[in-house]
Parts: C-alpha cells; structure tokens; sequence
C-alpha cells in the first residue's frame, strides 16, 4: 500500500467517524430533547390533577359546609407550568343581595395542594366574657354566623359559651340588610323548624347541628355543614365579581 492510498483511506475514516459523531450527538439532543419534554408534560400533567383535586374539594366543600357560602370568581394565578394559586370570592346571600365574605387564595404544585386555612377561620372577638360573643373572619374581618351545640361541653377557657342576644338590636337597624344566625334551645327537626319559624322570614341555610358535645361555636367554616334550600340559591347571573 502506497503513502497516497493510505492517505485516501485514513481520510475516509475520519469522515465517516466525523459523521458517525454527529449523528451520534444529533440523537443524543434529540433524546434528551424528547426525555426532557416528556418529563415536562408529565410534571404539568401532575400539577394539573392536584388543581383539579383542589377545584373539585372547594366544588365539593361549598356544597355541604361554608353557612350561606357559594363560590364566585373562581380563578388561577400561575407562577409557572408546575404550581399556582387557586382564588375565589366567598359570597353571601344576604336577601338577595351577593354580599363577599372573604377570599380564598390555596397553592397548588406537582406535588401536593392546601387549602386556603385563614379564609376558614372563626376568630373569636377579645370581649369581656358573658357580655357579648362575637366572631370575625380572620383576613377580612367580617363578622361571622356563630352555631351553638345545646350539648356542648364548655371549659372556663373558652372565650364563647353562648349565643348573643342581638335581636332586640334590630329595631335599630331599619332600611339595612342583616343576616341572622338563629339559636334554639334544643335540635329540632326540619319539619318542626318549618313550624317555628315566621313565613316571611328568608331561609339561606339550614346547619344540621351536631351528634357530640363538641363547642362549635368556634368551629372553621369548612366544618359546619348543612344545606341551603334549593330556592334559594342565588342565579349565576347577580353574583358580584
């Protein structure tokens, strides 16, 4: 073998090892380009299903708890394909009127979701005990509905042992919408409750009460549970953004 044949053949060589290279190389880009996009599809996948798991718990939620509480304004602030912040407006129905309550702001990511805690809350009002029990909303600071267990076990700590006494305070307020949680002495029935209760007066909410002698009177929203009548509901179209 001459010097020049040699030369031809060690030039071959390499231009079939070069090309071999960058075939080599454009299938690894492209397989790690596919792996990674693959990868991507997957985490957005994931952090999808744990939105829906959150839409669907407050869908849910909303529906058997949150006393005279519908959802509105339901939407999603994403920081990026991977995790983002569920919000809604917390609205009341206060004779007709949409009234807000408060706002839910819950995180969601690939991993995992959490509801939005503060906008549960009952915070008790720092009051001089048996006076006046009052509660807020922690973020907002509305006042809230309080419900009353008769068969509560109460402890001296406690800061609300037993429900206001603020009808009499009504006669003041004329021209002005209120919303009124009602305290019996004992649970009643649906039916004997209907009896009760003065025709003319609105009913949004009806909470089932409690089988324990649990004090609920502090109890989170999400933890009250019961059912407005169907009647009731506020129509899609009046409720505020």
């Amino acid at each position: 073998m001459t010097m020049e044949t040699f030369e031809v053949l060690a030039k071959k060589k390499r231009r079939e090892w070069k090309k071999r290279t960058i075939f080599i190389s454009f299938g690894a880009v492209l397989l790690a380009g596919g792996l990674a996009f693959l990868i991507w599809l997957g985490l957005s996948f994931l952090s999808t299903q744990q939105y829906s798991q959150l839409e669907d718990y407050y869908y849910r939620r909303t529906a058997i708890a949150f006393p005279n509480m519908q959802r509105n304004n339901a939407r999603i602030t994403s920081t990026s394909h991977l995790k983002g912040t569920y919000q809604a407006n917390l609205i009341k129905d206060i004779d007709g009127i949409p009234v807000k309550y408060e706002e839910i702001e819950a995180n969601f990511s690939v991993m995992n979701w959490q509801h939005d805690s503060l906008a549960d809350v009952v915070l008790p009002s720092s009051v001089e005990q048996d006076r006046t029990e009052m509660a807020y909303s922690y973020k907002s600071h509305q006042k809230a509905a309080l419900f009353f267990n008769p068969k509560a076990s109460y402890n001296p700590e406690d800061i609300i042992r037993k429900p206001a006494q603020e009808l009499p305070y009504l006669a003041d307020m004329k021209g002005q919408l209120v919303e009124v949680a009602i305290s019996f002495d004992k649970q009643y029935t649906l039916a004997e409750l209907e009896e009760k209760l003065p025709k003319n007066l609105k009913i949004n909410w009806y909470w089932i009460g409690s089988v324990s002698d649990l004090n609920t009177s502090n109890q989170a929203v999400r933890y009250l549970f019961g059912w407005t009548p169907r009647k009731q509901w506020l129509e899609p179209d009046i409720l505020p953004i």
